[in-house]
């Protein structure tokens, strides 16, 4: 099906849906590219009509919409992402504002001093917002993963089988130290930050939103992002207050966990879509990633400080 024909069906399917807003208008499509999981469109009437519209993609059904869709209200109210405008529980197709003059980060966008003090101030002001109706932490996400590849008879290559065999013992460690539940958006993809010359920092695409343990997100971002430890300790300051080292070793490990869980995520879609994007050269990436943190001199000294 060409994309004009799949226009076309979208336009003719979303006044059908219930509740839909804007009934007797002619929507105009545009297809808006990035999303791996989704498609997404941008949705006019040649009038004041200017939306965002996100479809759910095959073999998303792991996906918890109305969770996703109660996480973007939240984070919309106090001004963190665009405005929610409407939900179709049945389809999980849903519509935002256009965010116009917005343009997705890059990483080297991201890694700015001062943008980095102001990602890490929008999760502390999210975190901060009531609890979801569903939690599923960073080590709940990746025995979810191993248990899926299992059922797909995937074997894991011996790099990234081993890799797991050396995590365990520290997924374990942090799991009886406690967990802080947190409202987290879970997805630190440079995609999933929009930025403004004047305007305020957003974010985007709370697919993978559940209650978190609260240093994952603030931990995944430090782990992935940064490689200057002054602009690293400044943004987790800004984020804490203070540093604690008991915080920094949870942060280390919640950033460990990340790379962790990516890896298999990656693996596993290797296997199940047929998209134009190689899941397992992602994959590999952060098994790269991984292995640094697990071989650093002082990676004993987190796991005990837990």
């Amino acid at each position: 099906m060409t994309a004009d024909l799949n226009a076309a069906a979208l336009a003719a399917r979303l006044p059908t849906l219930p509740g839909w807003p804007w009934p007797g208008r002619e929507l105009r499509l545009q297809r808006v590219a990035g999303g791996r999981t989704n498609e997404t469109w941008r949705v006019r009437d040649g009038g004041r009509l200017d939306v965002f519209v996100k479809v759910p993609g095959p073999y998303t059904n792991y996906i918890d919409r109305g969770v996703a869709h109660a996480a973007l209200r939240q984070a919309a109210e106090l001004g963190l992402a665009p405005a929610a405008l409407y939900f179709d529980p049945v389809s999980g197709i849903e519509v935002t504002e256009f965010l116009d003059g917005y343009h997705s980060a890059t990483e080297g966008e991201l890694c700015r001093p001062d943008r980095l003090r102001e990602i890490a101030a929008l999760h502390r002001r999210f975190h901060g917002t009531p609890l979801l109706a569903a939690t599923k932490t960073i080590f709940e996400m990746i025995d979810e993963h191993r248990e899926q590849l299992a059922a797909m008879a995937v074997e894991l290559p011996p790099w990234p089988r081993s890799l797991l065999q050396r995590w365990l013992p520290a997924q374990a460690a942090f799991v009886a130290s406690g967990i802080d539940l947190v409202p987290s958006h879970n997805d630190g993809n440079p995609l999933n930050y929009m930025l403004h010359e004047q305007g305020p920092l957003k974010i985007v695409d709370f697919d993978y939103a559940s209650n978190n343990e609260r240093s994952y997100e603030i931990g995944s971002l430090a782990h992935a992002y940064l490689v200057d430890e002054v602009d690293r300790l400044a943004m987790l300051e800004e984020y804490f207050g203070t540093l604690t080292p008991a915080l920094e070793a949870r942060v280390r490990i919640a950033g460990l966990a990340c790379d962790i869980k990516w890896a298999l995520w990656s693996l596993m879609n290797a296997h199940a879509l047929d998209v134009d994007f190689d899941f397992a050269k992602f994959a590999m990436g952060k098994v790269v990633n991984a292995e640094r943190a697990l071989n650093d001199p002082l990676y004993a000294s987190w796991v005990s400080a837990l």
